[in-house]
């Protein structure tokens, strides 16, 4: 009879195999999502575990880090609905002035965002990192990358036209301009 208390069941073996594999699946997932939020901190040059958790939760990979700068200007363009000319001016712009170019997945997600919006808590997500990266840069390299985003989000704003030029920028899109300009100086 005590053969029969001291040999585990053949479920209760299964049980302790399944639960065994699960933790370790579980602790690898843990290990490879750190290891991506260190890439990705890495590629944008700031750390900051809070920031790349929140943007890893919006899909931000390193491979997708280099459209954080242009993230402003798409806001921008959103802010009373995205034209085609405003659409087809990111696109070239981007794509003009990109160093080094986009990757597929980079374009893939630009793809997304001139599709539909992105939300509320990405676009303040990469503001928070344009301003890290801003205070670790040197002051031409800062100056460089406040331009850049700046020029992108005008120009985008612009791109719409109106008549003969007046008009081309709504209100929204001003004051979503110069909200910018403040948070970027």
């Amino acid at each position: 009879m005590s053969d029969q208390f001291d040999k585990p069941s053949r479920s209760e073996d299964e049980y302790f195999h399944r639960r065994d594999r699960e933790l370790m699946e579980q602790k690898r997932r843990v290990e490879a999502q750190r290891e991506a939020r260190q890439a990705l901190a890495s590629a944008l040059g700031i750390t900051n575990d809070d920031l790349m958790s929140r943007l890893q939760a919006q899909h931000i990979t390193p491979e997708v880090a280099m459209l954080l700068p242009w993230l402003p200007a798409i806001q921008v363009a959103w802010v009373k609905s995205l034209t085609s000319a405003e659409r087809d001016w990111l696109l070239n712009h981007i794509q003009a002035n990109q160093t080094p170019p986009l990757t597929a997945a980079a374009t893939a997600c630009l793809t997304e965002w001139l599709a539909a919006p992105p939300s509320d808590q990405l676009y303040t997500a990469a503001r928070e990192a344009l301003a890290l990266q801003l205070a670790t840069l040197g002051p031409d390299a800062a100056a460089a990358l406040r331009d850049k985003v700046l020029n992108a989000a005008r120009g985008v704003s612009a791109a719409s036209g109106g008549v003969l030029g007046i008009g081309s920028v709504s209100s929204e899109e001003k004051a979503a301009l110069d909200a910018l300009e403040r948070e970027l100086r």
